[in-house]
């Protein structure tokens, strides 16, 4: 609300003034432990300023070894030993083989022990050992932080779980897909498989989960695919007694953003609702989380991420028949005449006989990690090097895994196996268009109530948030004795509509009639106030923090596939009446005798007086129209946000960026504006990761405008 207040005195004053471990014998790798205490720091420098050193003493390279590290949560609520013997397995079968170019391979590892300050020690550990490189790491809540401090003092980082950090950072060398597009991938899945109304568990005490989950649930309903509950979880959680019986009954929402839960079970239906559950969860949760089930007798359909642990899945019973495991890797399991699968499973068992049965999706990272940095070291010849090796994993391209798809690096920021292919591009085109849609119908009622009376109404969003959760009222809580689905929602639209029409008459004739030549920055004050009235009285009435189901102007099951991507029919809808608004508005203020009256006290109420033309009439019917148009994009937009107060009310920074595009004056300009803000919104969340990004965009165009528009529009543009 500060931000609006700032934004709404910088907008009005431009438009009225112009104006971020040793090595042991026989060429066994032998791991040696942080000495480091719990978030303590080395006294080591950087070696070349984050771009990698060129000398090998500084490189972690002698004339016979090369030392490598890594770290992974061992004592704690995970145990990652197997994926850090993994790493181990690979590199004592190099050194069998003769090591890299002549050298051996020694091995240093930290256990970071499920602790953010931990990993920090390890990475400092890391540092001072001068490492040539990081291989393979199992950190869950440090990797993501740790990622910087190891690159920054020019040491590479090869592997990881598939955290932000490491698709953002030109010296990360991920070897998987970005754990953000598991969100995607699972959804889709989902839908694919015919999940009609899921409930999904993720682990929440991971930061950087948050976004998957975000993307997963917004995925969700975008497919058309209505989720009841999300549970989040910890990975210290010892039993998922009580998760399960909210995953059964429950109506949680998110606590990191995304999509709200869109549907309810009806009572009793808990044998055939929710009919699947999406996790994603470690290994070692899955196993209590299928307990709990057992416990309670309750078997519905599984789609997790990386369910493939053998000695995990042995203790598994009816809960794992009709599971689904979502892995960005062939499964071991039942893939073992694959070459690279029966290297793994014949290294780790001949080395680490104990690990075998706990091999998981995430060893295979950390084998994939050390068969990247083998491949590249074996590269930059006897010359090795942070600097060459950090040069020779850049120059690897269509990498032969021989379990995943190929991978490819190069200078900058790395994201080894992900093409924006035309599916891809035109789903996140479809989404964008829509979005663009609402921000295109919010915006023309700016537009309007600016262009008639002179005011910038901050409150517009507010106005739509209001009556867009009476129409809720009407759908959800009242009762519809004999009507069918479709005669309830429209109903419920009818009456919101026409409460935002009296709203705007009422707010017209009794605040902004009295005040109409007021300064505009007096009336923009008001709207602002008038705002705050709104929001406090809707979180009085329907709890802010309280997330509810949408309204569904078309059924969620009305899609089209066009290129592999589906087409709701709420996306075509939305489209379809923001262009259908644009062209009615501008032909009703063109061919229309009213209309013609509206632009004539737009240009100069006085003047359009004199001719006869009842000033008060056109103000109040602006403010019902902007108010009514305002309603039309928050009824639309609940499919596809958290639909709570706040959400709904703070539509007006999007609205207004298209707003402004448009002078506040051309409505065809104002429309091209939202569409344009919709994509630029979209695309670039293909490859960055933040849930406030779209909002940054919406802001940036906001100051942008401000900046270096004209006050009235787009060069050439005046009226």
């Amino acid at each position: 609300m500060v931000v609006a207040s700032v934004l709404g005195v910088m907008t009005v004053l431009a438009f009225t003034q112009g104006g971020v471990g040793g090595f042991g014998p026989q060429g066994e790798v032998a791991g040696s432990t942080a000495n480091v205490p719990g978030g303590g720091s080395s006294n080591s420098q950087a070696t070349s300023g984050g771009t990698g050193s060129s000398s090998q003493s500084q490189s972690g390279v002698s004339g016979s070894s090369i030392t490598i590290g890594g770290f992974f949560d061992i004592t704690g609520p995970v145990d990652s030993s197997v994926e850090r013997d993994t790493v181990r397995a690979y590199m004592q079968l190099v050194n069998a083989q003769g090591g890299i170019n002549g050298r051996k391979v020694q091995y240093v590892w930290c256990d970071s022990k499920y602790d953010a300050s931990a990993a920090h020690a390890c990475a400092e550990q890391m540092i001072s050992q001068h490492v040539l490189a990081v291989v393979g790491l199992t950190a869950p809540l440090g990797e993501n932080n740790e990622i910087p401090t190891l690159t920054s003092h020019g040491i590479p980082v090869i592997g990881g779980l598939g955290t932000p950090a490491e698709y953002t950072n030109s010296l990360s060398f991920p070897v998987s897909a970005n754990f953000y597009r598991y969100g995607t991938a699972i959804a889709d899945e989902a839908r694919a498989l015919g999940a009609k109304h899921p409930a999904v568990v993720v682990l929440g005490d991971v930061p950087w989960v948050h976004p998957v989950e975000a993307n997963l649930l917004n995925r969700l309903s975008a497919d058309g695919v209505g989720y009841t509950d999300v549970e989040e979880v910890s990975a210290t959680q010892a039993n998922y007694t009580a998760t399960v019986f909210n995953l059964q009954h429950a109506h949680h929402g998110p606590s990191g953003g995304g999509a709200g839960p869109n549907y309810q079970c009806p009572p009793g239906s808990t044998s055939s609702c929710p009919d699947y559950v999406i996790a994603a969860l470690d290994p070692f949760s899955y196993h209590r989380l299928f307990d709990a089930m057992e416990a309670a007798g309750w078997y519905p359909h599984v789609l997790g991420a990386g369910l493939d642990k053998f000695n995990v899945q042995r203790s598994y019973d009816k809960e794992i028949h009709g599971a689904h495991s979502l892995v960005p890797f062939l499964s071991p399991y039942d893939h073992q005449n694959n070459p690279t699968v029966r290297q793994y499973l014949g290294a780790v068992e001949h080395f680490y006989p104990g690990q075998f049965q706990a091999l998981d999706i995430y060893t295979q990272h950390s084998w994939t990690a050390a068969m990247v940095f083998v491949a590249a070291a074996k590269a930059a010849g006897s010359n090795l090097t942070q600097a060459t090796l950090i040069q020779q994993l850049n120059a690897l391209h269509g990498f032969n895994t021989g379990w995943s798809v190929p991978l490819s690096y190069g200078p900058g920021a790395h994201d080894p196996n992900h093409w924006v292919g035309l599916s891809t591009f035109l789903a996140y085109t479809i989404i964008g268009l829509s979005l663009g849609g609402i921000f295109a119908l919010a915006a023309l009622g700016i537009v309007l109530i600016y262009r008639v009376t002179g005011v910038l109404n901050f409150a517009h969003g507010a106005m739509g948030m209001f009556s867009t959760f009476v129409a809720w009222q009407i759908f959800y809580g009242w009762p519809h004795p004999g009507l069918a689905p479709w005669a309830v929602t429209a109903e419920a639209i009818t009456v919101g509509l026409l409460f935002a029409m009296v709203l705007g008459l009422v707010l017209e004739f009794a605040v902004f009639r009295w005040v109409r030549n007021r300064p505009q920055i007096v009336k923009a004050v008001i709207t602002i106030g008038v705002l705050l009235t709104l929001q406090s009285t809707a979180s009085l009435i329907w709890k802010n923090n309280q997330y509810h189901l949408p309204i569904y102007i078309a059924p969620q099951d009305w899609t089209r596939q066009v290129a592999g991507v589906p087409i709701g029919a709420n996306y075509v809808v939305i489209v379809a009446v923001a262009l259908g608004l644009a062209f009615g508005l501008a032909a009703f203020l063109r061919y229309t005798a009213f209309g013609r009256a509206m632009r004539a006290v737009s240009d100069n109420p006085t003047s359009a007086s004199l001719w006869g033309v009842r000033v008060d009439t056109v103000g109040a019917v602006s403010w019902m129209l902007g108010s009514l148009i305002a309603a039309v994009a928050g009824i639309l937009i609940t499919p596809f946000i958290n639909f709570d107060t706040t959400s709904l009310t703070l539509l007006i920074v999007d609205s207004l960026a298209a707003a402004l595009i448009g002078g506040l004056v051309s409505l065809p300009l104002t429309v091209l504006g939202g569409f344009m803000l919709g994509l630029l919104e979209t695309y670039p969340t293909i490859w960055i990761q933040s849930l406030g990004f779209p909002r940054l965009i919406a802001l940036l165009v906001i100051l942008a405008v401000l900046i270096v528009r004209s006050p009235r529009g787009l060069p050439g543009v005046a009226k």
